[in-house]
């Protein structure tokens, strides 16, 4: 793992604490066509953070599958959230939730 120097002039080693600093820091447009997360200010940023992303139809030909797949996303970023850190990946910011389950609501 490898320890870089941040803006703030920090060397940090990659860590959840570092990392979700780091991710609190994402802008996204509605459709997160564009989410940055470059080189975060604060000192205590890791400076590479990436978020992962769903592929995702705005309309399924089954609505029966498109439900399972909404409900799955959900577990994950709520319940299944819990599980993150001993995955190895931090949870998403509040804000981030937010922004991808107003629209999975809008797949019908």
């Amino acid at each position: 793992m490898a320890t870089l120097q941040n803006r703030a002039g920090r060397f940090v080693a990659p860590s959840v604490a570092f990392t979700a600093v780091a991710s609190q820091t994402v802008t996204a447009d509605n459709h997160f066509e564009a989410a940055l997360l470059v080189d975060p200010q604060q000192a205590e940023a890791y400076p590479i953070v990436e978020l992962t992303y769903l592929l995702l139809y705005e309309r399924y030909a089954n609505p029966a599958k498109a439900e399972v797949l909404k409900q799955y996303i959900r577990w994950a970023l709520q319940d299944g959230a819990k599980l993150a850190e001993e995955l190895g990946y931090v949870p998403l910011p509040d804000k981030v939730v937010g922004q991808v389950l107003q629209m999975i609501q809008a797949i019908p």
